[in-house]
């Protein structure tokens, strides 16, 4: 009786170890961290989802509503993203990209060719969509050594190559320098000549001050 008067008390308690808990960030420090040594991302970003911050959703996010049945009676729901956890290869970066990114997204890139050309795409739109870890991954791929030779190529192909102007005129500084000293250089040992001439010309005097014939 006193038994099942006092059942049995038990005790949770967490296991005995040396490894500390996890402390992970908040999204918005991960979000400094990530934007912290790239240019200003041109569009304002959006507080609101924030998971949309790392990855490639396409300015799609969590949309409100309600289910309407046949009884009327509305009741509330939500729509989130039909989001996708795939691996893609860049050529540029020469490796494979782990991201998370939306259907529509997805689709995009295949018809875009591919991850670099999609990331890399110079209109305001597709920029807008990219959101800050796009924006990331874009700036890792065009400061890429393989994206600069292969725009360079194109631009040399075209005939556009950017002109260093820089780099042209101090080229042309050490030009003028050298063509100044090898002038002055010459005109040293023009000089030189003819003084020599002239004392060859001059006749020998004695100690007297009689000239030698």
């Amino acid at each position: 009786m006193l038994s099942r008067s006092f059942p049995t008390i038990r005790v949770f308690s967490r296991s005995f170890s040396s490894t500390p808990a996890p402390c992970a960030k908040h999204s918005k420090e991960r979000l400094n961290d990530m934007l912290a040594d790239l240019p200003p991302y041109p569009f304002p970003i959006k507080h609101t989802f924030k998971q949309h911050w790392f990855g490639l959703y396409g300015g799609k996010h969590k949309q409100f509503g309600n289910n309407v049945p046949e009884s009327r009676y509305k009741t509330r729901r939500t729509w989130l993203p039909n989001v996708k956890q795939r691996k893609l290869y860049s050529e540029c970066l020469g490796r494979w990209v782990d991201l998370k990114l939306a259907a529509c997204v997805l689709r995009t890139v295949d018809k875009s060719g591919g991850l670099d050309n999609y990331l890399t795409g110079g209109k305001a739109a597709r920029i807008k969509e990219l959101g800050p870890f796009g924006w990331k991954l874009r700036w890792d791929i065009m400061s890429s050594k393989k994206y600069l030779q292969k725009r360079a190529a194109e631009l040399e192909a075209m005939g556009l190559l950017e002109f260093d102007f820089e780099h042209q005129l101090k080229q042309q500084i050490l030009a003028e320098k050298a063509v100044n000293g090898a002038a002055v250089a010459a005109a040293e040992k023009e000089q030189a000549v003819e003084e020599q001439v002239v004392e060859q010309k001059q006749p020998e005097v004695d100690a007297v001050g009689n000239a030698k014939l």
